[in-house]
């Protein structure tokens, strides 16, 4: 018997968002999942910060938390990754309905947390920095 697994929802979106023109506009391809040793700025990162499996092997609601990151060295940092943020939101929101046939379908994105400025302190000067979260209903 072959195990049927749930698709990978945090690669759908990355891939999703990374793809997008508005987005490719405002940081070029730079969607991750992490930082990248040498990142070059702005940039956005995703990753799956829980959620439920509705029915194991057919149907996950993983929660993703994006973050728009913005250079240090640019005046209008704030509203630009404000921006970058929202754009992320919309892009997350237009994948619902969508086939990613063999990988799974996208039924549903929703809110969790809409975009909120926090700037990351852990970085000094403080790194300008929005951030939101969705739950997104997908099918195998």
């Amino acid at each position: 018997m072959t195990v049927r697994l749930l698709p990978d929802t945090l690669l759908l979106c990355v891939e999703a968002v990374r793809a997008h023109a508005d987005v490719q506009a405002l940081c070029a391809q730079r969607v991750w999942t992490r930082i990248p040793a040498d990142p070059t700025w702005p940039l956005v990162t995703l990753e799956r910060v829980g959620g439920t499996t509705v029915r194991p092997e057919h149907i996950d609601r993983p929660q993703i938390q994006y973050a728009a990151w913005g250079d240090l060295d640019d005046p209008d940092a704030e509203p630009a990754t404000g921006l970058l943020a929202r754009t992320v939101q919309a892009v997350l929101h237009e994948q619902s309905g969508t086939d990613h046939s063999p990988d799974g379908v996208i039924c549903d994105v929703t809110d969790v947390l809409s975009p909120f400025w926090l700037p990351d302190t852990d970085s000094q000067p403080a790194r300008p920095r929005w951030m939101g979260q969705v739950a997104v209903t997908v099918h195998v």
